[in-house]
């Protein structure tokens, strides 16, 4: 009879045959998905960032519009949970129209307490809502711009594809990615999720390897979801390559570890 130490260090904790062919299969699969939406997303920022102002349907788009509404309060995180309170515990509106009534930007909710207990940490935001001739949005804005702006304030606007990329009220300008840009990051953390998953399960199968692989694993996951988008915009093929080699080397290692 073998010993419980061989049983379960060399094969015991190993995933069966099978079951390591359908993780590899769903790695590839996830990895096919997620390298062909950065692909996308990267065409779709470049042509962004190429686009000149003018009246076609790949252009970047002047706007005139009109600040409707303006509302300000506070994200908070307390013992790991997140919510929101507005100061004093309610909604800053003009116009009429309840800070609340949701948006971009987030609607306000009030967890237990608000910004001031102890261990809750809070940062402030404040947003305008500005309506022109193709729809209405909640923007982001500095403190100096929610300050000066009020209902009935023109804001000239920078479009495209239907998103407000640029706003300027008074002489305040802020500019927002578009929605290919900003989504980029959960493209690279899934596709760095299923190059490690896929190579654990190729290189080893061992829930122990696993473990010893996560927290480097996580690290580097992290580090290039925040970080990979602007890399990304050198060559889509070659970030993949390189995220592909990085991950069998961590999962090579994490086997390495085990043995000794």
């Amino acid at each position: 009879m073998k010993s419980g130490k061989y049983r379960g260090g060399r094969h015991g904790d190993a995933l069966p045959p099978w079951l390591r062919a359908l993780v590899v299969l769903g790695a590839v699969f996830a990895v096919l998905l997620s390298a062909r939406a950065l692909d996308r997303g990267h065409d779709a920022t470049v042509t962004y960032e190429r686009a000149l102002v003018c009246g076609g349907e790949e252009c970047l788009h002047e706007e005139t519009g009109e600040v409707r509404d303006r509302r300000t309060g506070e994200t908070c995180t307390s013992n790991g949970t997140s919510g929101g309170t507005t100061a004093g515990g309610a909604p800053a509106t003009i116009g009429g129209v309840a800070a609340g009534a949701g948006g971009a930007g987030g609607a306000p909710v009030t967890i237990g307490g608000g910004g001031g207990n102890a261990g809750t940490s809070c940062t402030r935001y404040h947003d305008v809502k500005v309506a022109w001739s193709g729809g209405s949005d909640w923007l982001g804005v500095a403190p100096e711009t929610y300050e000066e702006a009020g209902a009935g304030d023109r804001a000239r606007l920078r479009t495209w594809k239907g998103q407000v990329v640029r706003l300027e009220i008074d002489g305040h300008v802020r500019t927002y990615p578009p929605a290919s840009e900003s989504g980029l990051w959960w493209r690279v953390l899934l596709l760095w999720l299923g190059l490690g998953v896929g190579a654990w399960a190729l290189v080893s199968g061992r829930r122990s390897d696993f473990y010893g692989l996560a927290v480097p694993w996580a690290m580097v996951a992290m580090a290039t979801a925040l970080f990979g988008p602007g890399l990304l915009m050198w060559s889509p093929p070659a970030f993949c390559g390189v995220l592909a080699l990085l991950t069998l080397g961590l999962a090579f290692g994490a086997r390495a570890a085990h043995r000794l």
